[in-house]
C-alpha cells in the first residue's frame, strides 16, 4: 500500500508557503477597503476615482491578494472591480491573469474560494485603463495563459482560452491586435 503521508506533508508545506507569500505582500487593510466601499455610496464617480488613486495607488498586488484570499462579503466584488479598473496597474492584470488559470484553492477568510468567473471579471476590469491595457508584458502574460489553457482538459481549457482571448481584446497594444488576428485566422492557435 502506497503511503500518502509524504504527499500530505508536501501539501501542508505548500499551503504554508503560499500563506507566507500572501502575508509578506504588504497586505492591504481590509477595514480601509470596507471604508472605501461605504464611501462609494456617498461620493461622485470623479471624487471616488481620485480617492481610489490617492489611497490605493501602488497597492495593486496587495489588493489582488486581498481579493483572491479574503472572499467574505465585505468588501464586495464591485469595490474590488472598481479599484482594479481605476488603478489600471499592469501588476494587477498580470497577477489576475495567473489566477484565472490557478485560483487559490482556499481563502484565508470566507467560506468559499474565488470562482474563476469572478477572477476573469476582475481581470477584464483591470484592463479598462492604461497602463495595464497598453503594456506589452500584460499582452505576453495573457498570450502565455491562453497557451496554457489550451493545454488543459478540453472543455475547461477551451472555455478559459476563449475568456482570455476576450481579455486580450481589451488590450490596446499592437501586439494584442496581432495576436487577435492570428487567433482569428488560425482556429488551432
Amino acid at each position: 500500500m502506497k503511503s500518502t503521508s509524504g504527499a500530505r506533508v508536501s501539501g501542508v508545506a505548500s499551503l504554508f508557503f503560499v500563506c507566507s507569500l500572501v502575508a509578506a505582500a504588504a497586505p492591504v487593510d481590509l477595514d480601509e477597503l470596507r471604508a472605501f466601499e461605504r464611501a462609494q455610496q456617498q461620493q461622485t464617480q470623479e471624487a471616488l476615482q481620485d480617492r481610489a488613486k490617492d489611497q490605493f495607488a501602488g497597492k495593486g498586488q496587495a489588493l489582488v491578494e486581498a481579493f483572491l484570499y479574503h472572499t467574505d462579503h465585505a468588501p464586495s466584488n464591485s469595490t474590488y472591480f472598481f479599484l482594479f479598473s481605476v488603478l489600471g496597474e499592469s501588476e494587477i492584470a498580470m497577477r489576475l491573469t495567473r489566477a484565472v488559470l490557478e485560483p487559490p484553492p482556499q481563502p484565508l477568510t470566507g467560506r468559499w474560494p474565488r470562482d474563476v468567473t469572478e477572477v476573469r471579471v476582475a481581470l477584464e476590469e483591470s484592463l479598462a485603463h492604461a497602463p495595464a491595457n497598453e503594456d506589452p508584458r500584460v499582452v505576453s502574460a495573457i498570450e502565455a495563459a491562453i497557451q496554457r489553457a489550451l493545454g488543459q482538459p478540453e472543455s475547461r481549457g477551451v472555455w478559459l482560452a476563449e475568456a482570455l482571448v476576450e481579455c486580450l481584446g481589451r488590450c490596446h497594444h499592437p501586439d494584442a491586435q496581432t495576436a487577435l488576428l492570428r487567433y482569428a485566422q488560425d482556429s488551432d492557435a
